[in-house]
């Protein structure tokens, strides 16, 4: 049985290999409210990376956007973009952090996660709202 740190370094490293096939330089960083930088060009990206091994109910996955104890919601001062993976299916949606809307957690039902262009989708519309500052 992986642990929650073993969850969640394997978040991080499908993470990054989804953003260098991008075309990002995506590198995991310990530091404060985000888990990847990436930089492509002069631009750069604080990405926190969430992670879950399984679905929640069979219907929807389900992550903790938060951080902290008490949880905080993750702000535009923590991070610009949240990846959340879905480890069983090896699957990211990744949201605009203002796109969290100050939630402690976040669903997206299975059927959404196991379409074809779910990521490439939501990283073009989270990236689209980082450069439209």
């Amino acid at each position: 049985m992986p642990s929650a740190k073993h969850i969640g370094t394997a978040g991080e490293h499908l993470t990054c290999s989804v953003l260098f096939l991008f075309g990002w330089s995506p590198a995991i960083i310990d530091a404060e409210g985000m888990d990847v930088l990436a930089v492509r060009n002069q631009e750069i990206l604080r990405i926190q990376v969430k992670s879950t091994k399984k679905s929640l109910d069979g219907y929807s996955y389900q992550w903790q956007v938060s951080k902290s104890i008490p949880k905080r919601s993750l702000s535009v001062d923590d991070c610009d973009i949240v990846a959340c993976a879905a480890l069983d299916i090896r699957k990211l949606v990744f949201f605009h952090i203002n796109d969290l809307n100050e939630q402690i957690t976040r669903r997206v039902l299975i059927s959404k996660m196991k379409s074809d262009d779910i990521e490439t989708q939501s990283w073009e519309e989270a990236l689209a709202q980082v450069q439209n500052k």
